[in-house]
């Protein structure tokens, strides 16, 4: 997880970092440990689309921590782990 990119979100303006840099293919670890239950849902919802318009995925690490794994580039890496 060294080239996983880490966002600690405090206003909604942060998600467009966010966006770019999952946009560039770099995995990103979502933490919203210290965000208020309103501004956790949004940023959730907003990551959701992101993941599921470029086809990647979003897992959950822990009850307010998340990653977002853009989909591979060549689908037979896959085949590889």
């Amino acid at each position: 997880m060294d080239d996983t990119a880490k966002f600690q979100p405090t206003a909604y303006r942060d998600l467009r970092s966010l966006g770019e840099t999952y946009r560039d293919g770099q995995p990103v670890l979502l933490d919203l440990t210290d965000t208020s239950d309103a501004d956790a849902k949004r940023f959730v919802d907003v990551s959701a689309g992101l993941v599921f318009h470029a086809r990647g995925s979003m897992d959950k690490v822990s009850s307010r921590v998340f990653i977002l794994t853009p989909p591979l580039k060549n689908p037979k890496q896959r085949d590889l782990g």
